[in-house]
């Protein structure tokens, strides 16, 4: 039976072989200065018989990534062609920042990458923190894909130290969002990211917690928080009526996350690094100064507190433990108490 084209092909080697039987597949095309298109092939291995050589190639048509002769850079094509199909461009940049850091991997047959391979990569890029936070990230994804797809078995990248290269903290110093530049957001709600900064700042959530909503957290005028750093965090918020529409419309959308970015990304801190740029280049749109993603936070709290909100009140909204025993066995907040006090901010 004839083969589709651009599907393999099996071919005898010349002289007295233990494993005469090749199987190549394509990989791509290239032109020639004539004009002329042909196909780039690799090896996927040689073989006894012609039928092992059939099956091989099957086997390696059903999914091309399970193929122990894959290298490091052959991985991330094919991860990478499934992973931006539906990523920002700016996650896409950032990915592939990360891979060009690393060109002594790329030719690497991935399922002898160890720890020290990928440790010498990073310790002789000569990148910043910032893209060596990066390029973890690409192992840790890399590696959990051949892991899905049976090409190892053990995920060596977070045994990768970058912790060396980290600069030296500043203290970050925590500014609340002001009344007037509150205002500049409400005057810029078509920008979907300016949307969130309201969404957050009217509720009081973590930014880990607003990123791992899901639309069933998000019903009948509240938001249940299921992920949190706390137990107090697990908790109900009210939705405050400025808000409210824009807690439904995200909610009736139909994708599997409340916040777009965090479908693109299964991994907490890239949702977080990727929401924190995203919110800056926000506020640089509309002519507001730098924030942190946490101040939004902080401003709930500021203007809870100035609006004379219970003090109880504002620790089970802002889903803070507490030290009081009275207050945490014997203080009752209805739903109602705690609607009215985030409708006063």
């Amino acid at each position: 039976m004839k083969r589709p084209n651009a599907s393999g092909c099996i071919s005898r080697l010349p002289g007295n072989r233990r494993k005469p039987y090749r199987v190549r597949v394509t990989t791509g095309f290239e032109t020639d200065a004539d004009g002329r298109t042909r196909q780039i092939q690799r090896t996927v291995g040689t073989y006894a018989t012609y039928q092992e050589a059939e099956e091989a190639l099957a086997a390696f048509n059903r999914n091309p990534v399970i193929d122990n002769g894959a290298t490091f850079a052959e991985i991330y094509e094919e991860w990478s062609r499934e992973k931006y199909a539906a990523s920002k461009p700016s996650l896409v940049r950032s990915y592939q920042a990360a891979y060009n850091a690393v060109p002594m991997l790329h030719d690497l047959r991935f399922k002898t990458i160890k720890r020290n391979h990928l440790q010498a990569a990073v310790d002789t890029c000569g990148k910043n923190y910032a893209t060596l936070k990066n390029v973890k990230l690409l192992f840790g994804c890399l590696f959990r894909y051949c892991i899905q797809n049976d090409v190892v078995d053990k995920d060596y990248s977070k045994f990768v130290d970058i912790s060396k290269y980290k600069p030296e903290e500043k203290e970050e110093i925590h500014t609340d969002f002001k009344p007037e530049e509150i205002d500049v957001l409400w005057h810029n709600t078509d920008d979907e990211t300016v949307r969130e900064i309201l969404m957050l700042i009217y509720s009081g959530l973590r930014v880990g917690e607003f990123l791992a909503l899901t639309p069933d957290d998000v019903r009948d005028g509240f938001i249940t928080v299921r992920t949190s750093k706390t137990q107090a965090g697990r908790r109900r918020v009210p939705q405050a009526a400025r808000t409210a529409l824009f807690w439904q419309a995200r909610a009736e959308v139909g994708i599997s996350y409340i916040v777009p970015l965090s479908v693109q990304n299964d991994d907490p801190a890239v949702r977080y690094i990727t929401f924190k740029r995203e919110f800056k280049n926000a506020l640089n749109r509309v002519g507001l100064p730098d924030h942190l993603p946490h101040d939004t936070r902080h401003t709930t709290a500021t203007l809870l507190h100035a609006a004379g909100v219970d003090p109880y009140i504002v620790k089970r909204i802002l889903g803070h433990a507490s030290q009081d025993v009275t207050e945490a066995v014997y203080t009752h907040i209805s739903d109602d108490q705690l609607r009215e006090a985030i409708d006063k901010i």
